[in-house]
């Protein structure tokens, strides 16, 4: 066999392997189910511990669900005592148009008055 040929060979096993490996992964990520039976309704799961954001048991007719709670987060949109982005960015602004007499080696921003 030639040079090309061996390398032609191990380019279709790669590729094969490849391929097993992927179908495999996607048999993988099938659907998981969760048992949420002892659960409690009103509470975060214990199954599970959830990434991001706020994650609640909740009922659906005779099926306990996850119900994945926004209000937190719009409620906390409307607190007009918290620090939002345009209050950053100008602070940002301020310090990199500050002339080259000194220098900002680091800002720290706070709420005067933050409430929940």
């Amino acid at each position: 066999m030639t040079k090309m040929m061996i390398a032609k060979c191990r380019l279709q096993i790669i590729g094969s392997a490849a391929a097993a490996l992927l179908a495999v992964a996607a048999l993988h990520a099938a659907d998981l189910k969760v048992d949420l039976s002892k659960e409690t309704v009103g509470k975060p799961p214990a199954t599970f511990e959830p990434m991001v954001g706020t994650w609640l048991v909740a009922q659906d007719g005779a099926d306990k669900v996850i119900m994945i709670d926004g209000r937190p987060w719009v409620a906390s949109k409307d607190n007009p005592t918290k620090l939002r982005g345009e209050d950053i960015a100008w602070m940002i602004k301020a310090a990199l148009e500050m002339n080259d007499r000194g220098f900002t080696p680091e800002l720290t921003v706070f709420a005067t008055n933050p409430k929940d």
